[in-house]
């Protein structure tokens, strides 16, 4: 163990033994036993080692942490095993009594809603229905085995993935319109936090907007190496709170790892596709959406029995146009709410985007090659894959 290693690198370490002992518990059942000689043996080779050899120490506390991931879990009061338990207790919290500002924010998207009904017609309506309110129920089955085959269901998902793709691309826009770059960046901000509090700000798009957010910012100074020990650090603070999520909820596997994906390498993506254009930041959301990709595969596939072989294709069609979707679709509906006519007239170009959007995902997802299909996909699979993935990182010195 480097005895020079910076406090912040220990304190990453520790963070991440905590979440690999969260993911040991939720693969195998430990027994209790096991977790105590772990208690101890940490415990005394801290306690032995104190002021005599800092490696030792360090060890015994990467030891501790693993055992208070694994301890965490145990003792999370819920039957762990039952799905439906979480889906009844996390991702739509079900409030007793809702406050003034939860009634407010509930009238403002069925507002919202009303002004996109009256405009758009199916599938369109559906479709932007669920890209700007998360409302995926209101999809058909038939399009939403088209968004899985087509690589494309994330733009429907509140994920980090989703959140730092349309960030991006509205600073580009924001750019484009004459901004300067910290104007674009908080313009970016701003719509994340409005997007959040649209969708009623369950817990799902507050961890996403947190994660994306913490990307954000370390770009904009130029650290994006601080953006992957700030995201460890989100990650182990979450499950802290409720270790649940890394086992059952996608969207924060999702958001998590496309996150980490496009820290680590998307400026190895941007410097090595100088021969693509930057018109519509078609080499920036190609340099988002390669990572994102291959950092998300293992999750799509144990979840999804398949994975999209025509999704990086689809997603750089589309995704500059979800983002312009989302722009003026926002302010069609608000005109919308004021005056039908002049929502009618703002929405025509949302439409086009959308029937453009539709048209591509119709089309990438009836390509006989589009899909791959998986039965099984066994988790040690999956860490093979990450670890094989994380050697390729460090060969091609991807990693910035």
């Amino acid at each position: 163990m480097n005895l020079t290693m910076h406090p912040s690198r220990i304190f990453l370490y520790i963070c991440l033994c905590f979440i690999a002992g969260v993911f040991i518990s939720s693969a195998y059942l430990v027994s209790q036993i096991f977790v105590w000689l772990f208690f101890v043996f940490s415990a005394g080779i801290i306690s032995i080692f104190w002021r005599r050899n800092k490696s030792a120490v360090i060890v015994g506390f990467l030891f501790l942490s693993f055992t208070a991931g694994i301890f965490r879990y145990q003792m999370f009061d819920a039957p762990k095993d039952t799905l439906d338990y979480y889906k009844r207790t996390n991702p739509k919290e079900e409030y007793a009594e809702a406050n003034f500002l939860e009634n407010k924010i509930g009238d403002f998207k069925t507002s919202l809603r009303k002004s996109m009904d009256s405009a758009l017609s199916p599938p369109e309506s559906s479709l932007f229905g669920a890209i700007m309110l998360g409302e995926t129920e209101r999809l058909s089955r038939d399009l939403k085995e088209k968004l899985n085959r087509s690589g494309t269901r994330h733009i429907t998902a509140i994920s980090g993935m989703n959140i730092i793709i349309l960030a991006n691309m509205l600073i580009g826009l924001g750019l484009m319109l004459g901004m300067w770059r910290h104007h674009a960046f908080y313009f970016a901000v701003s719509f994340i936090v409005l997007f959040t509090i649209m969708v009623g700000a369950p817990p799902s798009a507050v961890r996403a907007g947190i994660m994306g957010g913490i990307l954000l910012f370390a770009q904009k100074a130029g650290r994006l190496s601080q953006a992957r020990r700030l995201l460890v650090l989100a990650a182990a603070v979450m499950l802290m709170s409720n270790p649940l999520l890394l086992k059952f909820d996608v969207g924060f596997q999702l958001s998590f790892l496309a996150t980490l994906g496009i820290s680590m390498t998307s400026s190895w993506f941007m410097d090595n596709l100088k021969f693509t254009p930057q018109l519509f930041g078609i080499r920036n959301t190609i340099s988002m959406t390669v990572p994102s990709v291959l950092f998300t595969a293992p999750i799509l596939i144990s979840n999804f029995g398949q994975l999209s072989l025509v999704s990086i294709f689809t997603n750089i069609l589309i995704i500059p146009m979800t983002s312009l979707t989302l722009g003026l679709g926002f302010i069609a509906s608000i005109a919308g709410i004021l005056s039908e006519t002049v929502g009618r007239i703002l929405f025509w170009p949302v439409w086009l985007f959308l029937s453009y959007s539709y048209k591509v995902i119709d089309i990438s997802s009836d390509m006989p090659f589009a899909v791959w299909e998986i039965e099984a996909f066994p988790w040690y699979l999956g860490v093979l894959y990450f670890v094989s993935l994380w050697l390729l990182v460090k060969h091609f010195k991807m990693e910035r």
